[in-house]
């Protein structure tokens, strides 16, 4: 098995949810970083919850002193929409791009990602939750799947994030 923590990011600091609501700092991430280095972490994921929702570009010099410290590969994910980010990212050492909301339905986007920087840079992140009427777990939204599907097949994308929403932050 391997050991890859995830970190969340909102105003330049750590954030712990409870099902991505209700965010509480827990600390600053490069030394957060400093302790995932001492623990042997196998990789490390970075999502930014903050980014999505801004039309902002990441802050890349932040993202570069948290990289900088980190002794395992790093992914990023938050908001990425443009291959101009994707490509600093990579200058700063983030060795894959998380995608979620522009994952669906931007089919040319993924596709042109894919052919630029290769298939194993780009993680398909997907949110799924429970169907309180089926009470089965299904994606968020109905077609995240099929679409997810598609992308790794067509664009050969071979990592993929699942997010259970209803046990995010949850001590179980």
């Amino acid at each position: 098995y391997r050991i890859i923590p995830t970190l969340l990011l909102k105003d330049k600091g750590v954030v712990k949810t409870t099902k991505f609501k209700n965010p509480k700092y827990i600390g600053d991430p490069i030394n957060i970083v400093k302790i995932l280095n001492e623990k042997e972490a196998d990789e490390l994921c970075i999502l930014n919850i903050d980014r999505s929702r801004h039309d902002d570009e990441p802050d890349y010099r932040h993202l570069e002193e948290i990289v900088s410290e980190a002794f395992m590969p790093v992914a990023y994910g938050g908001g990425i929409k443009k291959i101009g980010e994707v490509e600093q990212l990579f200058k700063i050492g983030i060795e894959k791009v998380i995608i979620n909301t522009h994952l669906f339905g931007n089919f040319k986007f993924i596709k042109e990602l894919s052919e630029i920087f290769g298939s194993q840079s780009i993680v398909a992140c997907v949110d799924t939750k429970k169907n309180l009427f089926i009470g089965k777990k299904c994606t968020y939204a109905v077609k995240y799947l099929e679409e997810t599907n598609f992308y790794k097949s067509k664009c050969k994308i071979n990592e993929e994030l699942a997010n259970v929403l209803e046990k995010l932050g949850m001590e179980n």
